[in-house]
């Protein structure tokens, strides 16, 4: 839906993109190793991410490493470093039309992209190294040690429901059948529970 004339670089993972996927691109590369991913976000100006889950919404981060900003749909995990205008730009969930004019936007507003760029190397900079992240992991994992133990009652109740709601999303009813009485499947469930920490207590 792009107006503006630009180049789209489809990092593929391990499966081949759809037919029209591979009619818009210039370029399609997968099984890419982590120096490769690198040196494609090296030469693009925009990482379009879409993802409507993620963990922490890692690639625009690396994007951002490489010297790129991106357009994203605001996923799981965005706001632990996307601003808005500052350094990328925010767009709906399958808006394709408000997605292609941000792009738009960006390719012909060069001083905007260039601001949007330096404004992600500033937020790469600024974010932890593996030794800063794990010694911060380290002192909240000390912290949550010498609290005292809080037991919520209503918190069993919930575990208990949230886990048989992704169940019954997971598995298919004849899959249940089997598994209820399978052994492997009941420990794993209380080893869920029991490894929840101090309010696993109330499982128990």
């Amino acid at each position: 839906r792009m107006q503006e004339p630009h180049h789209l670089t489809v990092m593929a993972g391990d499966r081949q993109p759809v037919d029209e996927i591979l009619e818009l691109a210039d370029d399609v590369r997968g099984r890419l190793s982590h120096a490769e991913v690198a040196d494609v976000l090296r030469d693009v100006d925009v990482l379009l991410k879409l993802s409507r889950l993620e963990g922490m919404a890692g690639p625009p981060l690396e994007a951002f490493h490489c010297g790129a900003t991106a357009v994203m749909a605001p996923v799981t995990g965005h706001d632990e470093y996307a601003q808005h205008g500052v350094n990328c730009m925010l767009v709906g969930y399958d808006d394709v039309v408000g997605t292609a004019r941000m792009l738009d936007l960006l390719a012909r507003d060069r001083p905007l992209l260039k601001e949007l760029r330096a404004g992600a190397l500033a937020t790469a900079h600024a974010w932890p190294d593996w030794e800063e992240s794990t010694a911060l992991l380290d002192a909240v994992i000390e912290d949550i040690c010498r609290a005292p133990v809080f037991v919520d009652p209503g918190y069993a109740r919930e575990l208990i429901s949230e886990t048989y709601l992704i169940y019954l999303r997971q598995w298919t009813l004849a899959e249940r059948v089997e598994s209820a009485t399978r052994p492997d499947v009941i420990r794993r469930a209380f080893w869920v529970w029991r490894h929840e920490g101090a309010r696993g207590v109330a499982v128990r």
